[in-house]
């Protein structure tokens, strides 16, 4: 590696950005459906090498934004369907809309390799472990603090390994730092930075150890069971340019609903992905509202469903309770989808550029009650919310709940993105402890356990059902649901500027030397 590295040195900056975009683009392979997850944290090591080599801001900075693209220009491919099959624009546009996407987010890692090299100095391994802290610090930023996009944390890249562990303990941000840190420490022992050769080794073997036995723990036990029935209806994909029919849509789903339930005598629930009920609920036609009303008095169950409301002035994506000839429950969603339900600040124009199809609506309350069955409490998650781990901790200001429930339709986008989103959902489901259903329109409907491994899921694209008895958790919360990841936010604070205050040290403690003298 160190002959690599070596090589590049020698030559041009056209070396160093095709060595960047490769190892991003070998990133990339670490997310979902491909999931090489050993592959993408051999490119980290790669990448951190390559960082090292360089020792000016500008340098790195370029790096950084260069490996950022290899990264999510892949990763993200699937937002150009959105632009050119429903949005009715050139492909060319959708290709131009995602290059300026990747540009945006790219920022935030040449923004931490910056960071790295201009407070942790020329010296290479406090420039390393100063990055692995700045890049947690501008995810967080990424993902929760400013652009409010976090999909494809690096987190996510660590799902099936000993690195997941960590994810009760801290969220994702946890489990992305400690990715960073086994990283650092591979690079440490390859490069011989330290004079203890075997010290990077034995940190490797905490960070992984503490992992494999958090993700052997059992932080939950069996709850209430509920009978729950899987609609994936595979509809077709509403936009400004169809007209949907929601009585015919619900109709399709009848044939699956009024099967028979196995005896028992536990509470019924038939779960629907968005994307059945088009338009407003408060609106429907008499037609499209009694064919709800078949749904759910033919199913004997109570229905769940997605639709819209207004409220005044604003409108709700909002997830709805059928039973009995009445809503029994409804929930507001929260987070809404940048570009596709909301404009943020500031993006007006890119908006106008590429024609992204949108609406305009008003995120819920932050803490809403949760869906109550019988002994059963439910929290519920409308699609995107499922990239926010805050969302579920939400859940227990008002009461624990008993499993998750993902209701989603990702048809806008194609079938890449689907293995994302439930990848996604399988980490909600181990930082919170709890079971998770997910319920899509067009495929990888799945019941997930509480150690997020799929026990059930429905095959992608195709109009299917699945029905489960579904046995729920509870217990104290994870140290996740108690802390959230602020812990971890404080140790790459630590990380980020032990460099600098290194530096800091040394060169007073120099000046007094010379004083002395």
């Amino acid at each position: 590696m160190s002959e690599i590295v070596a090589w590049i040195e020698r030559h041009s900056k056209l070396a160093i950005t095709g060595a960047s975009l490769g190892l991003g683009l070998l990133f990339s392979t670490g997310f979902d459906p491909l999931g090489w997850r050993w592959l993408a944290l051999a490119s980290l090591v790669g990448f951190f090498f390559l960082f090292s080599s360089r020792s000016t801001v500008k340098a790195n900075a370029w790096m950084g934004f260069v490996f950022g693209l290899g990264w999510f220009i892949p990763g993200l491919s699937w937002t150009m369907n959105s632009i050119a099959i429903h949005g009715h624009l050139p492909w060319v546009v959708a290709g131009l809309g995602l290059f300026l996407l990747a540009c945006v987010l790219s920022i935030f890692l040449a923004v931490a390799c910056a960071l790295a090299r201009r407070l942790g100095g020329e010296h290479p391994s406090r420039a390393v472990f100063a990055l692995t802290g700045f890049w947690l610090l501008t995810e967080w930023c990424r993902g929760d603090l400013l652009a409010n996009f976090g999909w494809l944390q690096p987190g996510y890249a660590a799902l099936d390994t000993p690195l997941m562990g960590w994810a009760p303990l801290g969220g994702v941000y946890a489990v992305t730092l400690m990715m960073f840190v086994s990283a650092a420490l591979l690079w440490q022992a390859l490069s011989c930075q330290l004079k203890w050769v075997w010290a990077p080794f034995l940190g490797l073997v905490v960070v992984f150890g503490v992992g494999q036995m958090a993700k052997d723990h059992t932080w939950s036990h069996a709850s209430s069971t509920l009978d729950v029935r899987v609609l994936q209806p595979a509809l077709p994909i509403v936009d400004a340019y169809t007209k949907a029919d929601t009585a015919t849509r619900v109709a399709s789903m009848l044939p699956e609903a009024e099967k028979p339930w196995a005896p028992s005598d536990r509470p019924r629930l038939l779960l629907t992905p968005e994307g059945v009920v088009n338009g407003l609920v408060n609106r429907l036609s008499g037609q499209a509202a009694s064919a709800l009303m078949s749904l759910q008095e033919k199913s004997e169950a109570l229905v769940l469903f997605n639709g819209f409301r207004q409220e005044g002035r604003r409108i709700f994506n909002t997830s709805f309770v059928l039973g009995e000839g009445h809503i029994a429950y409804r929930l507001d969603k929260r987070e809404l989808v940048p570009f596709g339900e909301f404009v943020p600040a500031g993006a007006r124009w890119f908006v106008d550029l590429i024609g992204i199809p949108m609406a305009d609506l008003t995120p819920g309350d932050g803490v809403q009650p949760l869906l109550q069955i019988g002994q059963t409490h439910i929290g519920i998650l409308i699609c995107y919310e499922n990239l926010y781990g805050n969302v579920v901790r939400s859940f227990w200001q008002t009461h624990s709940p008993d499993f998750l429930i993902v209701t989603s339709n990702l048809g806008w986008f194609g079938r890449s993105v689907v293995s994302q989103h439930l990848a996604m959902s399988r980490v909600r489901a181990i930082e919170s402890a709890r079971p998770l259903v997910s319920v899509n329109n067009s495929g990888l409907s799945a019941v997930v356990n509480s150690k997020g491994e799929i026990v059930k899921a429905l095959s992608e694209t195709s109009a299917d059902a699945m029905t489960v008895p579904l046995l729920g958790a509870t217990g104290s919360p994870t140290p996740y649901i108690r802390f959230g990841a602020y812990p971890f936010l404080f140790l790459a604070l630590l990380f980020a500027f032990n460099g600098f205050f290194l530096q800091w040290r040394e060169k007073n403690l120099t000046g007094r030397l010379h004083q002395t003298k």
